[in-house]
């Protein structure tokens, strides 16, 4: 469901943010966009974390999906974390260019309509809460303002009162996984009792799914049926012998 401010933003020329070329209302040009999405039909994801599969494997979930199942029911990604798209999303994050979050909304819908044979239908959109301190530094939520811009897209109720972060947390860049995960333990809370519906929660970039883990747990601990982890980013894994090593250190 596309609102009127959106209808003109699309006829709006701008540049292309990657390579300066014509583009429409702020978002990539034709070229760019390709190439940012193109792994969407040259590579198999885990259907539960989004991570990359082996192209033998049918099972359509990783090992440790099958051996420590997220929260989340699902997770959908509009690309990878990684150049040139990783610049945009620093951009975003660390320069306020506020803008980009319709361009990522726009692209993560797309991912969605792809996958709605696949997943379940979503009722409302939960923005995974910013820490007090990050708030402070940036003066906005970045999953917050990705959200707004996502509901507006696809008609999809925004609630932003359903969940909230209970302390401060210690930055999880230099982090194990382990480490992560009991970071995140118990760091977000719900307040009420919510319906049993299903709710798309909504981040930037997704690198173990520990924060996504840690507010699915919260959410269904409240009520809802079921969580799916809409994220612009997914971090590419790396999984050797007895440990997880990540190509970004910058998010949860």
């Amino acid at each position: 469901m596309y609102s009127i401010l959106n209808s003109i933003r699309n006829r709006m020329h701008s540049q292309c943010p990657l390579c300066l070329l014509d583009a429409r209302g702020g978002r990539l040009c034709v070229g760019c966009l390709a190439d940012a999405t193109a792994d969407r039909k040259g590579i198999e994801r885990c259907l539960q974390c989004a991570s990359w599969l082996a192209k033998h494997d049918k099972s359509m979930r990783c090992q440790t999906c099958m051996d420590n199942p997220p929260i989340f029911a699902r997770a959908v990604c509009a690309f990878d974390y990684g150049f040139p798209m990783d610049m945009l999303i620093n951009g975003f994050k660390e320069q306020g260019k506020l803008a980009y979050a319709e361009m990522f909304a726009s692209m993560l819908c797309g991912s969605m309509k792809e996958s709605s044979g696949e997943m379940f239908d979503v009722d409302f959109l939960i923005p995974v809460p910013a820490g007090v301190s990050s708030l402070l530094r940036r003066g906005f939520n970045p999953a917050g303002e990705i959200a707004r811009a996502l509901a507006s897209l696809t008609g999809i109720r925004l609630s932003r009162n359903w969940l909230f972060r209970d302390r401060h947390a210690l930055p999880q860049k230099t982090m194990t996984l382990a480490q992560r995960r009991q970071s995140v333990e118990g760091l977000y809370r719900c307040d009420r009792r919510l319906p049993p519906v299903w709710v798309g929660l909504v981040d930037d970039v997704m690198t173990t799914g520990s924060t996504l883990n840690a507010c699915a747990q919260a959410l269904i601990d409240a009520g809802v049926q079921g969580v799916v982890a809409l994220v612009v980013a997914r971090t590419p894994q790396v999984w050797q012998n007895d440990g997880y090593v990540s190509r970004h250190t910058g998010s949860a």
